[in-house]
């Protein structure tokens, strides 16, 4: 099952948000790169967790990144929902 993740990378001086990206991915793909300890049992990952870059890469299909501290998260709101 894919659902919405958000992928956030932070420039590591400043704490600057430098990348942010919305993709849907299976959940299972994303899970087996987090800290099974710290997830614990937030099954859909409605919280906030690092990841490693080499992992993010892993996610996005070997794409260059910038060097920074990554975060993921699933999206909570209908991201293809229109604002206006």
């Amino acid at each position: 099952m894919k659902v919405w993740i958000n992928i956030n990378g932070f420039d590591q001086v400043t704490d600057e948000l430098i990348f942010d990206r919305t993709v849907a991915l299976p959940l299972d793909a994303v899970r087996r790169h987090l800290d099974a300890e710290l997830v614990g049992d937030d099954l859909g990952l409605a919280h906030t967790y690092a990841i490693s870059e080499s992992a993010v890469r892993d996610l996005l299909l070997g794409e260059a990144l910038p060097t920074a501290d990554w975060f993921v998260g699933q999206v909570t709101k209908d991201v293809s929902a229109s604002d206006g």
